[in-house]
């Protein structure tokens, strides 16, 4: 049985409410037994299948800020270990080379730098930012600022009975597919400074063009599914274009900026 929400009009089952463990996903970080490795892992898994992924993940289900926060949080350390253990084997490789005598302890040590900070010039350097990070960073600042341009269709949004909560979920629980399409792109980067063959500039830009694709695409089915929007399609094309390109623009304009100060 079905019932409305008084207050904002919202359609929702009498099961979900009732029972609320019933309806939230076992695997989700949002279940109200809490947060755990395990639900983050399963969430941050099932998230690149976004057809069943939000198809169980409904509007009237509670949303959690600080589960969603600890999902944050745990996105960003997978994508910092797979870029920074590429980034250490690349800097162990120009250091100590192909040692057949065994590990260079002093090579490896020096290695261990790039598993703070993966981001510098995989070539030894001093530049703080390497070129994949300007190369892939779109691919983060248009995920935050795709749900961002949904505020601008606020008609478009109470139709649908959408809250800014709402909007939330979908850019943190849609994290996981520009964060590793990041962490590729940086890792191909990196190697393609140790001559690993195969990690051409075509290579690292046809894999930030399919993260972007599969990002938009999940939005898509955010739209048809969850937020359940009057032509999801044509409104996730105008969102996610304004979002990757007013991103881009403001990257353009931060690392011009950069090198002027400097």
């Amino acid at each position: 049985m079905f019932g409305t929400c008084s207050e904002c009009g919202l359609a929702f089952a009498w099961g979900e409410v009732l029972h609320r463990e019933r309806s939230v996903p076992r695997w989700a970080v949002e279940h109200p037994q809490g947060f755990s490795l395990m639900r983050g892992a399963q969430t941050f898994v099932r998230s690149f299948w976004p057809w069943r992924f939000w198809g169980a993940i409904r509007m009237a289900q509670p949303i959690r800020p600080r589960r969603l926060a600890l999902f944050c949080l745990l996105t960003y350390g997978v994508m910092h270990l797979l870029i920074g253990l590429t980034a250490g084997v690349v800097r162990y490789v120009q250091l100590a080379g192909f040692n057949r005598q065994g590990v260079d302890i002093s090579s490896a040590l020096r290695s261990l730098a790039f598993l703070a900070w993966p981001y510098a010039d995989p070539g030894g350097g001093l530049d703080l930012l390497s070129d994949g990070v300007l190369l892939a960073a779109p691919l983060i600042g248009g995920a935050i600022a795709l749900p961002a341009g949904f505020l601008a269709l606020g008609t478009t949004l109470a139709r649908a009975r959408v809250r800014r909560v709402h909007l939330l979920r979908g850019l943190v629980l849609t994290l996981p597919i520009p964060a590793m399409g990041f962490a590729v792109a940086m890792s191909m980067v990196n190697g393609s400074a140790a001559g690993w063959p195969g990690m051409d500039p075509s290579m690292r830009l046809l894999a930030v063009a399919c993260a972007m694709i599969s990002h938009a695409a999940a939005w898509w089915v955010i739209g048809s599914q969850y937020l359940r929007l009057e032509q999801p399609a044509l409104v996730i094309v105008a969102m996610t274009t304004i979002a990757w390109l007013s991103w881009l623009a403001v990257a353009v304009w931060a690392e011009h900026w950069f090198w002027c100060v400097l």
